[in-house]
């Protein structure tokens, strides 16, 4: 399995809202059209269903009707960039607290996937291309936010991709 790492030391905010502001718009600019995209925020993302230990929250079709409205309002026409809609799959993990554990921004689930993983290897599909996820989690202890990216074939192992690199940081740490 191939995955991507990369971390970010978090000093100047609470590290609690690291993953808060990644599925925001914790700012406004005024214009309804970027302020309301329900693509972008998780408060206008609904609960959608349980998967592999994680919540995944689709956009709410009357939302996303409205959001057009207001593209074609302002630019004059819609112009759907993904090819699927009402943009990617978004999956949250919450801890005991209720707080934000994980955030994985996947391509659609209407997209396929474009590779089998047999445990061992790769093996390519008739698609185009390979979705992929993003994934971002939190080390609260160090104040680290963490950001992975690999294959979506790879989403059910999410808690073992977080407890590697967790494991990684615990046996390279310094004293």
């Amino acid at each position: 399995m191939e995955v991507q790492y990369s971390f970010y030391y978090v000093d100047k905010v609470p590290i609690d809202a690291v993953l808060e502001r990644a599925t925001s718009r914790w700012y406004q600019t005024g214009d309804a059209y970027e302020d309301n995209d329900p693509r972008e925020q998780l408060a206008l993302r609904p609960a959608a269903l349980q998967l592999h230990g994680l919540t995944r929250h689709d956009v709410d079709p009357a939302l996303f009707e409205q959001h057009k409205q207001r593209a074609i309002a302002k630019f004059g026409k819609w112009q759907d960039r993904t090819g699927y809609g009402m943009g990617d799959d978004w999956y949250i993990a919450r801890d005991a607290q209720g707080r934000l554990r994980s955030f994985i921004n996947c391509d659609a689930h209407q997209k396929p996937d474009g590779l089998l993983w047999d445990g061992q290897q790769y093996r390519l599909t008739d698609a185009k291309t390979t979705a992929s996820c993003d994934h971002h989690f939190i080390d609260r202890k160090r104040s680290y936010h963490i950001h992975s990216s690999y294959a979506r074939v790879h989403l059910a192992q999410w808690q073992a991709i977080e407890a590697a690199f967790h494991q990684l940081l615990d046996a390279t740490q310094l004293d």
